[in-house]
């Protein structure tokens, strides 16, 4: 069936927590959006700096904008649910409280559901910031603004696909297709939207990619949970598990080996970080992550073994 999608079928959650240092930015990205008539849903997570009063202000500027005010922060997945539930328009997006797009990311996107009937979604590739420094991610898919069968974007196991590339607000998403697959974020403080990358991908029938890049996507922040070292750190591990059981549920073992490829990375990078981590969060993150391998099917675990280096593959057999 075709369509016109305009701004207007649009909207943007942004789930902000103690963010008063960069909402201003981000907010002032999404103008040219609200101006054509776009909305968004500005949630505000318990926030207790001066979140809340930016997000309202601008608000009043735009008749398109809502506020909603969580007394307690219970995570930008739950965040993100909610601005999940309360959308009315065709199409939906989310972008982070310290990142920002350029004037036409949107419109880019908007285009690519125009010109292709159907689409579950379209995925983005992205501009990484870190200081000075900008530096582009195209998303890893070698095909541009043709449709195709969302699970081609997953394999191989061995070289980075879309499922690898897992930030959730690098594209736009039909609505109604997330409504109706129940395609929701984990309530995880870190990494909640890895489910949601990759129940998108097993789950549409028809996606797209862009070659569009233009949304920044700032690293280093200090206020990031990822730049934190306590208990939050691991969920990664609680997120991968809930992957597993969702491929298990759907029948989908084929995706193991892609999967585990994945979980094995994680570990070793976590691990090789780990001087970070709060002395109680060091131990946990070793115990888990042996409670992890153990569930998983030890052929595949082996099987993936044989295919990374000796350095990592010691380093996971040391804590199975």
């Amino acid at each position: 069936m075709s369509h016109s999608f305009t701004p207007s079928d649009l909207t943007i959650t942004v789930p902000c927590k103690d963010a008063q240092a960069t909402v201003g930015t981000t907010l002032n990205s999404m103008r040219p959006h609200m101006k054509d008539g776009g909305k968004c849903i500005l949630i505000d997570d318990g926030s207790t700096d001066k979140t809340l009063s930016i997000l309202k202000a601008f608000a009043e500027e735009w008749p398109g904008a809502e506020v909603i005010s969580l007394d307690e922060g219970k995570g930008a997945g739950n965040a993100r649910n909610l601005g999940i539930s309360k959308t009315d328009t065709a199409l939906w997006g989310t972008l982070d409280a310290d990142d920002w797009v350029h004037r036409d990311y949107y419109q880019t996107q908007i285009k690519l559901f125009n010109r292709i009937d159907d689409l579950d979604f379209v995925r983005t590739g992205f501009i990484e910031v870190k200081g000075p420094e900008r530096t582009i991610r195209t998303a890893p898919f070698g095909v541009w603004n043709k449709p195709f069968d969302p699970k081609l974007g997953i394999m191989p196991e061995d070289r980075s696909t879309l499922v690898d590339q897992d930030q959730s607000w690098s594209g736009l998403y039909s609505t109604d297709f997330l409504k109706k697959n129940g395609i929701m974020y984990d309530n995880l403080a870190t990494c909640e939207d890895k489910i949601l990358c990759w129940k998108i991908q097993v789950l549409g029938r028809k996606m797209a990619v862009s070659p569009e890049c233009r949304i920044f996507y700032r690293r280093g922040n200090v206020n990031s949970l990822t730049q934190i070292g306590d208990m939050r750190q691991l969920d990664f591990l609680e997120s991968m598990k809930n992957i597993y059981n969702f491929l298990l549920d759907q029948g989908h073992q084929e995706l193991f080996p892609k999967l585990i490829r994945r979980i094995l990375s994680l570990i070793c990078f976590h691990i090789g970080k780990k001087d970070r981590l709060q002395p109680e969060v060091k131990e946990e993150l070793i115990r888990k992550s042996s409670c992890l391998l153990n569930l998983l099917p030890q052929t595949e675990i082996e099987e993936a073994l044989s295919r990374i280096d000796k350095k990592r593959r010691d380093l996971i057999k040391g804590i199975m």
